[in-house]
This record gives C-alpha cells, structure tokens and sequence, in this order.
C-alpha cells in the first residue's frame, strides 16, 4: 500500500514540535467516522483545533493509501494519556457502510463489502507497523510495541475508548490477530522470492508436459516436473504448470534464503534458485559455491558454477549450458550493482551535502542500504550526533560508512 507524507502543519500539535524520547511501539486506533476518508482527516485536522479539540495522529489508513501526518518521532495527541509520550499512533478509517447499535458496537449494512474494505487496510496496516518497528530497532512483537487505544485504557496509559476493537469484530479479527500477523510478516519480509525472469530461467531447461505422464520412476507426473497431486489423465495449462512450479521451488528459495548469509541481489538469488532446483539444497550447503559467496568473493563463487556439469560422470551439454546461463545471471547481478555504485559516487548534487542529525530514538537500527528491505547491519543506542553524507528519501548515510538509518527518528542540529 502506498505512503504518503501530508504533514497537519497548521495543527498545534505539529507546531509544538515536542519529541517522544522513548518509542516502545505503535498504537491502534479507529476514527468511529464511517464514511471518512484519509483525504478528510487531511483537511479537517490541518488546523489549530480540529473540531476544538487538541488531536493529532501520526498517520490516516483506508483500503487504498496510508497518510503520513505527523513526523514519527514528534509527541501525537492521540491516545489522551501518557501513551501519546511513548507510541507512534495511526487511525484506521471507516467505510460508509458501517453504523453504532450502541458506542462500540459495529454492525455492516454490507458485511462482505465491509470484510473486503478492512482486510485490505489490516494489509497495509501491518506493512506500517513492521516498517515502524524495524526503522526503531524493535524486533519482538507483544502487547506493549504492538498495542491498541482500548489495550491502552486497560494499562491506564489512554481514555477510556475501546477502539479498534469493535471495527476489527466486523472482520473477525482482534489485535492478537494483529500482532500475529505482524511476527509472520516480520520474519518473511527479508526473504527474497523468485522473479519473473528466474522463472523464465528454470523453464527453459524444464521439460513442459501438459499431459499427466509416469516418469522413470513411475510417478505421475506433469507441467515442470510437478508430482503433488497429479493423477493419471490429468491436464492443466502453461499458466497452471508455472503455478505448480512456484509451488515447487518454495524448497530452493527457503534454502538460499537461509544458506545465504551476506547481502545478494534478485538476479543472484534468481541464479542460485534455479541451481538449487536443479541439483538440491543439500549440494548447494556443502559447496564451495556457497563457502565463496558467504565469505564475500562473489567472482569466486560465479567460477564455481561451472563445477556443476556432470552427472554420474560425464559431463552433460544440457548442463553445461544451465550453468553458463546461471553464471551470467549471477554476474550480470553483480556487475550492474558495481557499475551503479560507480554512478553514485560520481555523481555530485545538493543531497550529497553533509549535515547533522541527533538521534531521538532510544535504539535505531543501521542498514545496508536506504529502506528497511536492506539487512540491519548495527544498531544506535546512545542518541547522540551523527554526521550524514548522502540522503536518499528519508534515508540518511552515515560518514563512518557504517550505513545508513531513517531520518525519521532524528533532527537535525
């Protein structure tokens, strides 16, 4: 789901500029406005006192885009406790559908409408929330980083409001459900899949049978070598064998994901997927392949895909050819990184400027790179002064080269 930056600077308290000096996590809420967009709060609160009130939120979320209305790291006025001291809060907007049979009682005149609407904001929801954590540093996920208004009254660090508890019934979920969600979402977001071209890659040199068939061992079998299932006069489509494939590979993918230990691009992943596929994880965990890459020599590690092209002895065409196109990929991978990193450094703007940023947060983590998809590589616990060489959205890179941290969680000085 997309973000969007739509800063209440007119609210006062945007202008107060007060920052939380400690963020234990996010808090949930519900706007109890049904029919009200982001777009509306947008306009509504950008003001001194919305309605006469002293509110403020960090961020609006729908069924199509998230708004970002308050820097993370400034104190909201959202939770009417000492909450608002400790948590980065965001208000899930209602559909029109929906109505009160009493204060937090929500019923649908359209319940799948109203399903369809929520399940798609609890997606986003839960990229804003991982997103959030992994810019602080904080890896577990529980009541306390992951809370709601209603949890929050029950600890006696918000008003007595039972949001989202409520709107979330109308969908069948709860805030347990929630922080479910989100731990699977933050132990897969770092694992990479296979890409349209990897697919392309591993068909090429995959028979396509379309008509289910016994193979050499007498197991049925049909599309790209799929066996689950497959029934004797079975046939499926191009688009089904793919689908089967996808399937198939999920083993390869787990096995690079967690063999693989130091940062790699798509098209490398795409390369050591298909060699995996093709000869097993276990081949690919005790060779020298792998020894080479985990230890940084990515040339080395290409040499030696072209090992891999005998089968009981004698070395296969077919193979040799598998080989050279995984190879190329591999170094196509890594060479146009190289050569984009050579871009950067030469390139010479006004983002390039260096300046000053204190940190705000108690723990910030360090990545490779400018977003949270890039490996955590260090970690900042001092809040101290740090000095920025490059900016990259709200991402800055540190002088010490040690990475780069969001700018989200500092202020400049």
């Amino acid at each position: 789901m997309k973000e969007v930056k739509k800063y209440l600077t007119n609210n006062n308290c945007y202008k107060s500029n007060k920052k939380m000096s400690l963020i234990k996590g996010v808090m949930v809420h519900s706007t109890a406005t049904p029919g009200a967009t982001t777009e509306s709060f947008v306009k509504a609160w950008d003001v001194p006192k919305p309605n006469g009130r002293e509110v403020c939120v960090h961020a609006f979320i729908d069924d199509e885009q998230i708004v970002n209305t308050l820097p993370y790291n400034i104190r909201s006025w959202g939770c009417g406790g000492s909450g608002n001291n400790n948590y980065i809060q965001i208000e899930m907007c209602e559909p029109k559908e929906v109505y009160f049979t009493s204060q937090w009682e929500y019923k649908s005149k359209d319940i799948e409408k109203t399903k369809e609407f929520i399940n798609k904001q609890i997606e986003g929801l839960i990229e804003f929330i991982v997103n959030r954590l992994e810019e602080l540093g904080i890896n577990e996920i529980n009541e306390e980083t992951v809370t709601s208004h209603y949890e929050g009254h029950k600890k006696g660090i918000a008003s007595n409001h039972d949001d989202p508890r409520g709107y979330l019934s109308l969908a069948g979920i709860n805030m347990n459900k929630i922080r479910e969600l989100c731990k699977e979402r933050m132990s897969s977001k770092n694992k990479k899949v296979t890409s349209n071209n990897g697919i392309e890659l591993i068909t090429e040199f995959e028979g396509l049978k379309l008509e289910a068939y016994k193979d050499s061992a007498g197991t049925w079998t049909i599309g790209y070598g799929h066996t689950s299932g497959v029934y004797e006069g079975q046939t499926i489509t191009k688009d089904k064998a793919i689908e089967f494939l996808k399937q198939d590979i999920k083993s390869a993918e787990n096995a690079v994901n967690n063999l693989v230990k130091v940062e790699i691009n798509q098209n490398q992943f795409d390369a050591l997927v298909s060699f995996t596929y093709n000869l097993g994880s276990g081949n690919l965990s005790r060779s020298t392949l792998l020894e080479k890459l985990n230890s940084g020599d990515i040339e080395g590690a290409a040499d030696e895909f072209d090992r891999w092209v005998f089968a009981g002895g004698i070395k296969l065409a077919g193979l040799v050819r598998r080989r050279s196109v995984e190879k190329d990929l591999f170094m196509k991978g890594y060479q146009d990184v190289e050569d984009s990193n050579k871009n950067e450094e030469n390139e010479s703007t006004e983002e390039n400027k260096e300046f000053l940023v204190k940190i705000t947060a108690g723990t910030l983590n360090i990545r490779s790179g400018p977003g949270t998809a890039y490996n955590i590589v260090g970690k900042i616990r001092d809040q101290g002064v740090y000095t920025i060489v490059s900016e990259r959205g709200s991402w800055g890179e540190l002088k010490s080269g040690a990475g780069w941290i969001s700018l989200n969680y500092t202020r400049r000085v």
